[in-house]
């Protein structure tokens, strides 16, 4: 009897209605299918692929003997996966792990594996089997999330497969791809037993979602066959391109009274369930993330670079790592000025800077400082300031830098009120103690004694803040 099919629609809102309830939770088998969209071959792909290279390594007659021998459909040659690989790198099988590591090296998740990690570390979804050796489903959930999940790669390590982990797991049956990969017939072949042992005891827990898998292993799928009746059933999706399920599979789906769900792809299908499930968009939190961490790291190796202590060989280290610096950008510039030795020098570095980056506000403004602390040039000071400011009217630093200027070295307090006023109608909470404390008397005498007061008595216990209350912030990344 063939298991029911179900439209994908109706599937969705069935995982949907028990999202939130422990006790009826999913989990994931991934084959190689849900990698496609990646960059990385199918095993039906790969299986053509080596037939293709053992009709030119090997005599005619002999290859059609072994076709037989292993039962080789030339046409359908998916389910002989295993003998084919097993054939084609048989001199040495170094040569497979090394073939199989350079079709994953470098490949990206595709966009459905953004919504898949959400909902890996934001439901009770929250674990992955895959005899996959890919490391997409953790390259995600490095990418997107800041949850770091579990990866068994290795059956030594099924022990640590617990149905209860609040972080997401995820479990390589053939082992990961640095782990010595299992692709012949004697690895895949059955399940080992620390993986049998630990899944059957999710799967009275889970209810399995397959995508992408094709059940050619003997090893998953002939432990699906064997086990009881999971609670729940089992969702086999499939694509229409690729039409239903072999008979052996259909078997397995009604013996766990399972039903067909057919899919366009792993990334269509994600992208549905993420809207039913309210998924926002991810691009802005990668942007974020990788700007704050380019900004600690610029932060970091600014710090060392002006600190007055510095070892030699630092030093050496730390100029030869700028000078091979293939990104000449504003930052490039400023860590280039900041090293050299006098004023001369640093002053043509920040002009050649300029001329080639000359809409960088952080440029212009560190500049200014420059003209105005080393350099002693009030007048190009004053004219770079002005030019950060036409750039970016709003940079908080170069504002409240300019009204110091303005108050000290212009002597215009006016002037400098409404700079310090426009830094703190910017951005209220990035301008800090010190810029209010700075701007609290020219604002008004009467408040500004009470707030600079108030702040003072704060600072107290903030020492850092009043340590240098002129102080001017460069931007240093």
């Amino acid at each position: 009897m063939t298991p029911r099919t179900i439209a994908s629609k109706t599937f969705l809102h069935h995982f949907c209605d028990r999202n939130g309830q422990s006790e009826k939770r999913f989990c994931f088998i991934l084959g190689a299918g849900a990698s496609r969209a990646s960059g990385i071959p199918t095993g039906a792909e790969l299986a053509r692929q080596w037939i293709g290279e053992l009709e030119e390594r090997y005599p005619g007659e002999e290859l059609e003997q072994w076709y037989a021998e292993a039962k080789i459909d030339k046409n359908d040659p998916a389910p002989g996966y295993s003998a084919i690989y097993d054939k084609r790198f048989e001199l040495d099988e170094r040569d497979g792990y090394a073939f199989l590591e350079e079709q994953m090296d470098e490949k990206e998740p595709s966009c459905g594996y953004a919504i898949f990690s959400w909902i890996l570390t934001n439901t009770v979804h929250n674990i992955v089997i895959t005899p996959n050796f890919d490391s997409l489903t953790e390259d995600a959930l490095f990418i997107y999330t800041k949850k770091k999940p579990l990866v068994v790669g290795h059956e030594l390590l099924a022990p640590f497969i617990k149905p209860n982990m609040t972080r997401p797991l995820i479990v390589k049956i053939h082992r990961d791809i640095l782990l010595s990969p299992q692709s012949s017939q004697g690895q895949v072949g059955k399940m080992a037993d620390g993986f049998s042992k630990s899944l059957q005891t999710v799967f009275k827990h889970f209810t399995p979602v397959v995508i992408g898998y094709g059940g050619n292993d003997g090893s998953l799928m002939g432990f699906l066959e064997q086990i009881e009746q999971i609670p729940g059933g089992i969702f086999w999706c499939y694509r229409e391109a690729d039409g239903k399920p072999s008979e052996t599979i259909a078997a397995m789906v009604e013996k766990h009274n399972g039903r067909f769900v057919e899919v366009t792809s792993f990334d269509d299908l994600m992208i549905q369930l993420g809207a039913q499930l309210k998924v926002p968009r991810q691009d802005g939190d990668v942007i974020a993330v990788a700007e704050s961490r380019a900004k600690t790291y610029r932060v970091q190796i600014d710090a060392i670079n002006k600190a007055e202590k510095r070892d030699d060989e630092t030093n050496n280290a730390l100029s030869s790592i700028l000078e091979r610096s293939e990104k000449k950008d504003w930052w490039y510039y400023e860590q280039l000025a900041t090293k050299k030795k006098t004023i001369r020098e640093k002053d043509a570095v920040y002009r050649e800077g300029i001329e080639h980056f000359p809409n960088s506000p952080e440029l212009l403004g560190n500049y200014a400082l420059f003209l105005k602390n080393e350099k002693n040039d009030m007048e190009g000071a004053d004219k770079y300031f002005l030019k950060a400011l036409e750039v970016d009217p709003n940079k908080v630093n170069i504002l409240q830098n300019y009204a110091i200027f303005l108050r000290d070295v212009k002597k215009d307090e006016n002037a400098a009120h409404d700079y310090f006023s426009q830094a703190h109608d910017a951005k209220p909470y990035r301008l800090g103690l010190k810029s209010l404390v700075l701007a609290a008397p020219i604002i008004s005498p009467v408040w500004g004694s009470l707030i600079s007061a108030s702040l003072i008595g704060i600072s107290k216990i903030r020492k850092s803040i009043n340590d240098d209350p002129d102080q001017e912030i460069r931007d240093s990344a």
